[in-house]
């Protein structure tokens, strides 16, 4: 797949491909992550934020107090997951729907619409593809993953959806239903989906995140995951306090082993959401950026950062995670 029987003019080529398909995706990823700070809307009345837990009063007040409004809405996933659930009114539901999903698109600001640069990316795989000897991308792209074959994945979705399609109908029925008992008249929207699930679960099983989340801090969950990680690959997490780092709130780590006194790899760990900083483009809570391969002609040891999106911690409290989280 690094095309080293390639010579010539192809080799050269086949860089500039690659290089331009980096340049596409580094663009997209850019223009998103715009997309997604130039958004904000303004809520001043107190009675919509009157069902708001208080980290998100507090994260959406703009004067850092969850009592005192305004308090601004914004795209940053850990204002925009709970505020869809919590928001009582459904226009300002929508609208911030809308605006999530439209970014980017042609409904937007024309420097920021991603469609041409999306099917530059696909062009380009496609010649990546075709210079490897592949018929497409996806073939290609599945020499290295387990489900072999684009008929594979094609068969699991298929199956996936003939399987849990039914009962997804029939929870949607039943969440229909409980809106319209307590006095919603319009059929569900998307916007409408995550407000009225947070009330059926507790209104079923008395569930509420917040609740749960009680049960995960952060300092808590990491020492866990470390404890489990020594257990399962015979290996020590130790944090190292004399490295510099981008923000107050980094820590960084070094792992061991029985091999030698010296880190066989270490990592970064920044964990909070940071107004303007830091954007989840994707639904997952963080990713994993690669700095630094081993290498023994260079004598390193690998360097990754651990980026989180997690609610910071407020004035004498810890950090409390999600379930999902």
């Amino acid at each position: 797949l690094n095309g080293l029987d390639i010579k010539g003019v192809k080799r050269e080529r086949l860089n500039n491909v690659l290089n331009d398909i980096q340049k596409e995706k580094s663009t997209i990823r850019d223009k998103v992550n715009i997309a997604t700070k130039l958004f904000s809307s303004i809520i001043n009345d107190e009675h919509v934020a009157n069902e708001f837990p208080e980290s998100l009063a507090k994260s959406m007040s703009v004067h850092n107090d969850a009592s005192k409004g305004p308090w601004k809405i914004t795209l940053q996933p850990h204002i925009f997951e709970p505020f869809m659930q919590y928001c009582p009114d459904r226009s300002l539901r929508w609208n911030t729907w809308q605006a999530r999903n439209q970014r980017c698109s042609g409904y937007g600001r024309k420097d920021l619409e991603n469609s041409t640069n999306i099917e530059n990316l696909r062009s380009l795989r496609m010649e990546q593809a075709k210079a490897l000897g592949y018929d497409t991308f996806v073939d290609m792209s599945m020499e290295t993953k387990m489900a072999g074959s684009i008929d594979n994945v094609l068969n699991v979705l298929d199956s996936l959806l003939v399987n849990a399609r039914p009962m997804q109908d029939v929870e949607l029925d039943s969440l229909q239903k409980f809106a319209a008992e307590r006095g919603f008249e319009n059929k569900l929207e998307h916007w409408d989906i995550p407000y009225w699930q947070r009330k059926q679960k507790w209104s079923l099983y008395n569930f509420d995140e917040n609740k749960i989340r009680e049960y995960f801090p952060l300092l808590k969950v990491t020492n866990s995951l470390f404890n489990l990680c020594s257990a399962l690959f015979k290996v020590q997490i130790v944090e190292r306090s004399d490295t510099r780092t981008w923000h107050k709130d980094v820590k960084f780590y070094d792992i061991y082993d029985d091999s030698s006194n010296r880190p066989i790899a270490s990592f970064y760990f920044d964990p909070y959401a940071r107004q303007d900083e830091k954007i989840r483009v994707y639904d997952d809570a963080g990713w994993h950026v690669s700095i630094r391969n081993k290498s023994s002609v260079a004598g390193t040891q690998p360097l990754s950062a651990l980026i989180f999106n997690f609610q910071a911690p407020l004035e004498g409290q810890q950090s409390l995670l999600s379930f999902k989280e």
